[in-house]
């Protein structure tokens, strides 16, 4: 039985560091120290950056994009309390660390590869911080860093300034569609638009407005006379979308020398001195006015005509098949 007791006590006394007299002995080294789960503070973002253009003006089926760079973060730090089986080591905190984060940003919606579509797209962009501590994996909270404004631009369509009367467009054409103007005094506007509806200046350089003289990005002009010389063609491209239209002559005024037709005999009044009008007056579509008078100047002539041009005569011819 004393062997017993003593046994027990010595196990006590093994697990409080004190010999059977009750005093302190030495523990053993075996006996700490033990690491408790570390504790996390995650941290923040302190700056989120700035974005590298806030706005971008493209063409359809372009692409465009954006970055985010500049963004700082207040650290987040670990510890973890240490302690020992032996009463005479005294527990203590392990730490606080440092923790610090790398910055990880994109954009909601994502911004895509290419715009197949015209108008104005925004995207925000947001940023975190992703630890680089696997014993405190988690991230700071996600902050918003700015939005990033795209324009894409496409031609929608193009037409020449005209009234009825200076002229029309020719059916059955539309790419590219061709109109006839009257070649008179001044010019023809020709006006592009687009999609969303851009000021000129607004326009990128992938915007391309050809023929004519430029007024500006949007708008060229062609003299009307000067479409005697040979059709004038106009064409607008912005990315993958282009209209065209072309613009030449209404030969009408001049097809109207043509317009006389003689049934049987134009009989010029016998001994008659003075003109007689037979056809006319007639206008073109540049208000133009055609005349053809007939007078007999002798009887051995056969009838002369003269044609007048705006009350001008600009030609005469005689016409033995008259009566005299």
């Amino acid at each position: 039985m004393m062997v017993f007791g003593l046994a027990v006590t010595l196990q006590v006394s093994a697990q409080t560091g004190q010999n059977a007299n009750g005093e302190a002995e030495p523990c053993d080294d075996e006996t700490g120290p033990h690491y408790g789960p570390w504790s996390c503070t995650t941290g923040s973002v302190n700056d989120p950056g700035t974005l590298s253009k806030t706005e971008d003006v493209i063409c359809v089926c372009d692409s465009s994009s954006a970055s985010v760079s500049g963004t700082t973060f207040n650290d987040g730090s670990k510890s973890r309390e240490v302690t020992y089986d032996c009463p005479e080591n005294e527990p203590y905190t392990d730490g606080p660390y440092p923790i610090s984060y790398s910055a990880t940003s994109w954009f909601e919606p994502p911004i895509p590869e290419s715009f197949p579509d015209c108008g104005i797209f925004s995207f925000t962009a947001k940023v975190k911080g992703i630890s680089g501590d696997s014993d405190c994996p988690d991230d700071t909270d996600t902050v918003t860093v700015g939005t990033f404004t795209v324009k894409v631009v496409a031609v929608t369509s193009l037409a020449p300034n005209l009234s009825p009367s200076e002229g029309t467009k020719i059916p059955g054409t539309d790419e590219p569609a061709v109109y006839r103007v009257c070649p008179c005094g001044g010019d023809v506007t020709v006006m592009a638009g687009d999609c969303p509806g851009l000021n000129p200046s607004e326009l990128p350089g992938c915007w391309t407005f050809t023929g004519g003289v430029e007024i500006d990005r949007k708008t060229h002009k062609v003299a009307k006379s000067s479409l005697l010389n040979g059709p004038v063609t106009f064409t607008v491209t912005a990315g993958c979308s282009t209209k065209t239209v072309i613009l030449k002559e209404d030969p009408s005024p001049r097809g109207l020398w043509n317009l006389v037709y003689f049934d049987g005999q134009i009989e010029c009044a016998s001994g008659q001195q003075t003109p007689a009008r037979v056809f006319g007056p007639q206008y073109d579509c540049c208000s133009n006015k055609l005349e053809i008078w007939c007078q007999k100047p002798n009887p051995q002539s056969g009838a002369q005509f003269h044609y007048k041009y705006n009350g001008v005569i600009v030609g005469s011819c005689i016409y033995n098949g008259g009566i005299k």
